[in-house]
């Protein structure tokens, strides 16, 4: 008596008809320059530079409208103060 099982060994051929040229994959292409790169890298820098100030000033108008409401909640205990 003989077992069988999954001939693990098995080749198969995929035959495939994209040969043809694709526009959107095989287009012009140019070369690029390492100073094409570092401009582009400059541009990234800059613009997370600027993403960065604009949390930073987020953060201090956020501390001062805390700020604001913690003057005004003093204001209001010294009035509650004075009142008696």
């Amino acid at each position: 008596m003989r077992l069988t099982g999954p001939d693990l060994h098995v080749e198969i051929t995929v035959k495939n008809d994209h040969g043809g040229l694709k526009t959107s994959e095989d287009g012009v292409q140019e070369r690029i320059e390492v100073g094409d790169l570092e401009g582009a890298i400059t541009q990234l820098l800059i613009a997370d530079l600027q993403l960065v100030v604009g949390g930073l000033q987020l953060c201090i108008h956020g501390l001062e409208l805390f700020n604001g409401r913690l003057e005004l909640f003093v204001g209001g205990l010294q009035f509650l103060d004075c009142a008696r």
